[in-house]
C-alpha cells in the first residue's frame, strides 16, 4: 500500500478542489495497516470519481501519489462547483470519521497549501 508505514501520523489538507495527504498513519505494520487502507481507498476514490466524472471538469483532474503521500486536484467547469464540491465533501467526510475514531493516526490540517 502506499501510504503505509508504521512510523508517524497521516496529515489530510483539504482546499476547495484539492487534497494531500501525507505520511503513515502508524496504525499498524505496513500492509496491515487498516486506518492506512482507509485514507488511501478515501484518496483513490476520489480522484476516480473526478476521472468518471470529467463532464463537470475543464481538464483533467490531477492525481499523483508516492509512498507516503497523495495529491488529489481539478478545476471544475463553470457551474458545475458544487456538484464537484460535493465529491471532495464526501471525502472529507470520510476521513472526518477516520480522525475521529483514530486521531492518533490520521490529522486533518485545513487550508494549507506547499509552496512552490
Amino acid at each position: 500500500m502506499w501510504l503505509c508505514r508504521s512510523d508517524a501520523m497521516t496529515e489530510i489538507s483539504f482546499d476547495t478542489f484539492s487534497v494531500r495527504a501525507r505520511g503513515h498513519s502508524g496504525a499498524g505494520t505496513r500492509g496491515n495497516d487498516i486506518v492506512c487502507a482507509a485514507v488511501s481507498v478515501l484518496v483513490q476514490a476520489l480522484a476516480q470519481s473526478l476521472y468518471d466524472n470529467m463532464d463537470l471538469l475543464r481538464c483533467f483532474p490531477r492525481f499523483e501519489k508516492g509512498d507516503g503521500w497523495a495529491d488529489v486536484s481539478c478545476t471544475p467547469d463553470d457551474g458545475c462547483e458544487d456538484q464537484v464540491r460535493r465529491m471532495f465533501s464526501v471525502a472529507r467526510a470520510g476521513v472526518a470519521l477516520l480522525q475521529a475514531r483514530y486521531p492518533a493516526n490520521v490529522k486533518i490540517v485545513e487550508n494549507v497549501r506547499e509552496k512552490s
